[in-house]
């Protein structure tokens, strides 16, 4: 694959990896940037951003040279669709409100090569660097690097949470924690906290029966240590959007109250004639 790093294998050691959803931002450039503030990974999203598949394939070439891991959020579970990102050199996938075991056998069918699936070859692409490697050794560490994800994001997911997980094949059930609480409780926000936790911790204690990964979109960084403690490892912690805004307000929080002290003392500057 293009990146070299293994986040799959990081994942195994009970390492805990960060990352980002990039919903916004279409420079090639930002992967660098993301490697500079030290974010091990990146979750391109073709669900909520308007990205086509070629902005996905500039941004995953982005992100050679550098240590950040690129996955892309598929809108759909299609054969097409996960093979373009996967042969760009994407290191893995993250199917969006997966409900049923059927789904996740399509997703492991279409990200892997055979016997595990039934992935199309094409080696002379940006997943190989343009290199034309021996094809058994290549496919079969591929089956082994790329990480298959679905995204736990509804009741009807809950309730099905034992034959998605026991899939063959997948890596990683990942919770959006937005749209399962919006599933749980559409028309209240009360007592959803509660059952927002109920479900992470079912969640959490099925991966652990059926040895899969856990990862989870955390809305505030206080809740890390408790979601380590429930097994999640793969964490994404902002967006690219959130963190220009959030770092933005607080540069003009900042900056406003020394220009607003000054007019009120009368500290201004005159302008000279």
């Amino acid at each position: 694959m293009l990146n070299s790093r293994d986040i799959k294998q990081e994942l195994s050691s009970g390492r805990g990896v960060f990352g980002v959803f990039v919903t916004e931002l279409r420079n090639p450039s930002l992967p660098m940037m993301l490697d500079a503030a030290g974010i091990d990974f990146m979750v391109i999203d073709m669900e909520h951003g308007s990205y086509s598949q070629e902005t996905v394939a500039d941004l995953i070439s982005g992100c050679r040279g550098t240590r950040v891991a690129p996955f892309v959020r598929i809108p759909k579970i299609d054969r097409g669709c996960i093979t373009a990102v996967l042969d760009a050199g994407a290191c893995g996938i993250l199917a969006a409100n997966v409900e049923t075991a059927e789904e996740v056998r399509h997703c492991v069918e279409y990200a892997c090569y055979a016997p595990m699936g039934r992935r199309g070859v094409s080696l002379l692409k940006g997943h190989t660097a343009f290199h034309r490697p021996e094809r058994v050794s290549y496919t079969q560490a591929a089956n082994e690097r790329v990480l298959v994800m679905v995204q736990v994001e509804s009741d009807r997911a809950i309730q099905n949470i034992d034959a998605i997980l026991e899939v063959d094949g997948l890596d990683l059930a990942f919770i959006g924690p937005a749209d399962l609480a919006h599933s749980l409780s559409p028309n209240s926000e009360q007592g959803v906290d509660r059952l927002l936790e109920a479900a992470i911790r079912r969640v959490a204690a099925a991966a652990h029966r059926h040895g899969v990964h856990l990862g989870i979109h955390v809305l505030e960084t206080g809740q890390v240590a408790s979601l380590f403690d429930q097994g999640a490892r793969l964490f994404t912690v902002a967006s690219d959007a959130s963190l220009i805004i959030s770092r933005a307000q607080h540069l003009m929080e900042e900056v406003r109250p020394c220009a607003n002290r000054a007019v009120i003392t009368g500290e201004d500057s005159q302008v000279r004639r």
